[in-house]
This record gives C-alpha cells, structure tokens and sequence, in this order.
C-alpha cells in the first residue's frame, strides 16, 4: 500500500470514528433530555407531598417567627387591657378599630410556629421623650399575656431556651 492510501484510509478511519461519538453523543444527550423530565418530574408530586415534608421538618426543628408586633397591636387595639382579649379565638376580640385576628393562638398552631420573637416597639415619636417607658411598658404587657397563655407560651432567653419549650411542646415566646 503506498503512503497515499494509508492517509485517506486513516482520514476515513477518523471520519467514521467521529460519526459514530457524534452519533451516541447525541442518542446520550436525547435520552437524558427524555427520561429526566420523566422521572423527576415537580408536578407528579401532589401539593400534600410538600406540606407533608415542611410538616415532617417543622415537627423536628422549630420554626421562629422573628418579628411580631402583638404587642403593638394591643396598645393600639385594646390600651393594653388584657382582659378585653382572647388569643385562644381566632378572632380575639374587638378593638377599636374592629375585629383584631392578626395574632392568635389557633393560628400559631396551624402555622405550626416553635418560637416567636416579640417585638417590643416605641414609636419614633416617642423617641427622645419616653421611648423607654413605651418600650417597658410593652415588655410588661408580653410577660403578662405569656403568663395569661402559659399553657400555650412560655418565657425564655435562649437558643437552649428555645429547644428546651419545643421539646415540652410549648410554643415559645422571646422578647
């Protein structure tokens, strides 16, 4: 065989050889593009699988609600009487400017919320003036309505705190 007919024997060679890779590359990338779709498929999973899930963690782990103005509400609802609300009703009661229902305990639970942060919260017109007794005065009222609900809520301090109610079973309260 002369040199000429060795190279187009070894171009031919090359030639066929890149077919075929380019061939089972695409069969590869096509059969990938067909069978993920079908096995992994988001909306073959119903909405309940979901919530099923989230549940399953927020039993184990619990969720924090990191900022709640309850406390706020009350004072501008209610002039902080806590007689005058019940946060074990969805709608926990009457303020002055109608039906209050932001915060309540049935909801709490639905929601499935391990720990909440009370917000303490002066106004800023307060500030310079008696934005410590507005927020002393709301600290008060949330130690109050968590000792009104202690079979729901409990005071803690702490992470720790926090793990130690979830555990009993206590929705947790911080300030």
């Amino acid at each position: 065989m002369d040199k000429y007919s060795r190279v187009s024997s070894t171009k031919r060679r090359n030639r066929n050889l890149a077919i075929v890779i380019g061939v089972v590359g695409f069969l590869a990338v096509l059969s990938i593009a067909i069978v993920v779709p079908l096995v992994w498929n988001p909306s073959s999973k119903s909405e309940g699988d979901y919530l099923a899930r989230a549940k399953a963690i927020m039993e184990r782990v619990p969720l924090v609600d990191g900022h709640n103005d309850l406390p706020w509400q009350l004072q501008w609802h209610f002039d902080n009487q806590l007689a005058d609300i019940d946060l074990t009703s969805r709608t926990a009661g009457e303020g002055k400017f109608g039906k209050f229902d932001q915060t309540n305990i049935p909801l709490l639970k639905e929601g499935m919320v391990g720990a909440q942060f009370w917000v303490s919260y002066p106004t800023c017109a307060s500030q310079y003036k008696d934005a410590v007794s507005h927020a002393l005065v709301q600290i008060d009222v949330i130690k109050r309505f968590i000792a009104k609900y202690s079979d729901t809520m409990q005071y803690v301090t702490t992470s720790q705190g926090i793990w130690d109610a979830f555990n009993a079973g206590d929705r947790k309260s911080v300030v």
